[in-house]
């Protein structure tokens, strides 16, 4: 099928139904790439994303992307496997119907999800939504191979499910390329065969720190002490962030002078653990401070800059974080998990402690440890250029051109 009837710049749908927080940089660095790379994007995208997209910040695109703007999809909790995979379905079908009433009229050559993860099951099961019209994507929360790779994570009857589901994803004729912020994925599937045609490609993960805050601006603006020890949780606040462990553990460290900076947006759990005794006793006593709320560029700066540790003890959660990116461009030593991908690259590139989230006393100890070495934290040997490096928008953008490159071959004849 020619493609290409005549000479012009390949158009690509780039498609997030859900885009929010982290996700908008990545609509804007894909788009980006994909005009670097001369094609024509045209993105379809939330009500929220598109604002975003529209304005003046760092994520902003050019007035010349045309952005399509999809109606905001229901959130329904999933518990449980079958809850989840019907939600996978749901999501398909939707995507099939934005497919023929949107996305098939712009005579795209190829469609780009920011985000492959909400239907990659149900993309096994029944197949692609975009009828035969190419596309390419990335995923983002798989970890069945991490214990075979080395990393810390727990065993399950579903791991032998994913990496079917993987392998069935990986063979769809339509399918160009899959990108994975999981370095060790494409290694593995390389070693077990999945992935004869080589469409797995991994991405370095990039979450931009935008701008620089001095410290004695940022804690003068928040009124913390120049003497105070600040552990910081950052971005969308959920159970899987731990929040409790973090209060208790730093209610138990002997030092007055340690405070929680909370900030970011909570959900209904989070909500409730910042209304625990532990977190009254620590906010009564100046010791927890928490700013509500998406953070934009200015916050975000004056959060990490007011800082001197990064909390990234997350639990039950295996995938990369870009708080752990940030926390590199920051030069900021953190608290980790020893699970999953945060803690493979906290001890790869020692760039913090790591702890088991769900032993109290391990975390306690590790804070204690982080908090007396907070003045040496410059001759301690992290490193926080090697991974910021490796983790860079040059390095995310090269890669990303690189995918984009190799699934639009035979594309263009």
């Amino acid at each position: 099928m020619a493609l290409l009837a005549v000479r012009r710049a390949p158009h690509i749908a780039i498609v997030d139904t859900a885009a929010t927080g982290h996700h908008v940089n990545q609509i804007s660095l894909v788009t980006r790439a994909t005009l670097e790379e001369g094609l024509s994007p045209v993105l379809f995208v939330n009500s929220d994303a598109a604002e975003r997209l529209s304005g003046n910040g760092n994520s902003s695109l050019p007035r010349t992307v045309h952005v399509h703007t999809l109606p905001r999809q229901a959130q329904r909790s999933a518990n449980g496997p079958l809850q989840g995979l019907a939600a996978q379905l749901r999501e398909r079908q939707t995507l099939e119907q934005i497919y023929k009433s949107q996305i098939r009229k712009c005579d795209c050559d190829i469609i780009y999800m920011i985000n492959l993860d909400p239907i990659e099951k149900a993309l096994a099961l029944r197949g692609s939504p975009f009828s035969e019209t190419p596309f390419m994507g990335m995923i983002m929360r798989t970890w069945f191979h991490h214990c075979d790779c080395g990393v810390k994570s727990p065993r399950t009857f579903r791991e032998f499910l994913d990496e079917a589901s993987l392998r069935r994803l990986l063979g769809l004729p339509t399918i160009r390329k899959i990108l994975s912020i999981d370095e060790l994925l494409p290694v593995y599937c390389t070693r077990r065969g999945c992935d004869p045609e080589n469409k797995l490609t991994y991405i370095p993960d990039y979450a931009p720190l935008a701008s620089h805050q001095s410290r004695e601006s940022a804690r003068n603006q928040l009124g913390i002490s120049a003497s105070a020890v600040v552990i910081l949780a950052y971005g969308a606040m959920s159970a899987r962030k731990s929040l409790d462990v973090l209060l208790e553990a730093a209610a138990n460290v002997p030092c007055s002078e340690l405070i929680v900076l909370i900030a970011g947006e909570c959900d209904d759990v989070a909500r409730e653990q910042l209304r625990s005794v532990t977190a009254q006793n620590l906010r009564t006593r100046g010791r927890l401070i928490e700013i509500a709320g998406f953070q934009d560029a200015t916050g975000e700066a004056r959060a990490f800059g007011a800082s001197d540790l990064v909390w990234v003890g997350y639990r039950c959660f295996y995938q990369m974080s870009g708080v752990l990116v940030q926390a590199a461009q920051a030069n900021l030593p953190v608290l980790s998990t020893d699970a999953g991908m945060i803690g493979y690259y906290t001890g790869k590139y020692r760039l913090g402690i790591t702890a088991d989230v769900a032993d109290l006393g391990a975390v306690t100890t590790a804070l204690t440890s982080l908090v007396s070495g907070v003045p040496k934290q410059e001759a301690s040997g992290h490193g926080f250029e090697a991974f910021a490096r490796e983790h860079s928008q040059e390095s995310y953008l090269g890669a990303m051109k690189n995918a984009i490159r190799t699934a639009l071959k035979g594309l263009r004849e």
